[in-house]
């Protein structure tokens, strides 16, 4: 019998508690700044201009339909990802992959994204301390406002009870914006190449599409049980266990859709550290939360899912942000528009919190 204390009740049904892998969870935020770094620290080097202006002729070429640079492309990016700190990103992240593989057999969807959101202002701080970046006030509140997107979308239930707070949260951004949008200076200006960027977060999609695909298979959730059983058993100095978990891991990652979502990732990857030389960490990295919104318009349209209020609510609410974040001009120039559009945003989650507190109370 379970133990009621690992039961809660929504809209009179009763619902089991899932256990929340913090470390886990921590774990994986962790491996994927690390890679961040790395792949930002790798791009930093001298030597590494060369491969990377080399790749952005070969990218432009192309582009422009001469199909013989994709031959120069595969040869600069294995150079590029043999150097030793954007190799050590890679490996980074294989670990941030197999900690996430871990927490999806564990949690909800609605649980794990809005704990990876603690990246968000993470990478924040590390382009301002670590890099030197400037990270103005309204990339802060851009990051914010997506942070509350994520949230709405995959975490409705805590919404819903906390609507009266996180209203007050955007009146009080409202407020930010109107008393300092006029004087928040900009920025430093830096070209922001909208089809790489377009490429890369696509490729990034494609690759969760497939990876998703080919984590509903029976086989590899198998193998992911396997492998943390493994850990656990390592982790007790069972270190037999170890090889089995690097094998089961490698059968993991080349079975036919997860393979292939690693591929698209892979590719993603070299375009990512590309972009990295010419595109500040604080302002690229938000924009991956461009992934939330596809992705649930996805679910829409190809398989004809239903999608709640405070998930479309949190698609706007991520595409506000991307604005703030991708268009800091604009926001002196439109500040009433944008203030007036925050405060209308925080009085219908209101709204939308009243009418259900009445209809549960009815």
């Amino acid at each position: 019998m379970l133990d009621p204390l690992q039961r809660h009740y929504i809209d009179g049904r009763c619902k089991v508690r899932e256990s929340k892998p913090l470390g886990l969870i921590l774990l994986f935020v962790f491996f994927g700044l690390i890679g961040q770094y790395l792949y930002k620290a790798g791009v930093s080097q001298p030597e590494m201009s060369n491969i990377i202006d080399g790749l952005n002729l070969d990218w432009r070429q192309l582009t422009q339909g001469q199909l013989g640079a994709l031959g120069k492309m595969v040869l600069h990016s294995l150079q590029l990802v043999l150097n030793p700190y954007c190799f050590s990103g890679l490996m980074a992240y294989a670990l941030s992959t197999v900690c996430w593989l871990a927490i999806l057999s564990k949690v909800d969807l609605s649980f794990a994204y809005p704990m990876i959101s603690i990246g968000y202002v993470a990478v924040l701080l590390m382009g301002a301390l670590v890099f030197g970046e400037e990270v103005t006030l309204l990339r802060w509140l851009g990051v914010l406002l997506i942070g509350i997107g994520i949230i709405s979308i995959f975490s409705e239930e805590w919404v819903s009870a906390h609507g009266f707070p996180v209203a007050g949260v955007l009146l009080a951004v409202s407020l930010t914006l109107w008393g300092t949008g006029q004087s928040v200076k900009p920025a430093e200006h830096f070209d922001k190449p909208v089809l790489f960027l377009a490429v890369t977060l696509g490729l990034g999609i494609i690759g969760q599409i497939l990876f998703k695909i080919g984590m509903n298979r029976q086989i590899n959730k198998e193998r992911v049980k396997n492998i943390g059983s493994d850990v656990k058993a390592v982790a007790q100095r069972d270190l037999s266990k170890a090889i089995e978990a690097v094998t089961t891991a490698l059968r993991l990652f080349f079975s036919p859709f997860v393979f292939a979502g690693l591929a698209a990732y892979g590719i993603s990857t070299v375009l990512w550290v590309m972009l990295l030389k010419v595109v500040p960490l604080s302002f690229l990295y938000p924009l991956l939360s461009v992934g939330y919104v596809v992705i649930l318009l996805v679910s829409v349209l190809a398989f004809h899912e239903r999608v709640s209020f405070l998930r479309w609510y949190g698609v706007f609410m991520i595409c506000y942000g991307i604005v703030v974040i991708f268009a800091e001009d604009m926001i002196s120039r439109y500040l009433f528009a944008f203030v007036s559009l925050l405060v209308l945003l925080a009085l219908v989650l209101g709204g939308f919190t009243m009418r259900r507190r009445r209809m549960e109370q009815a």
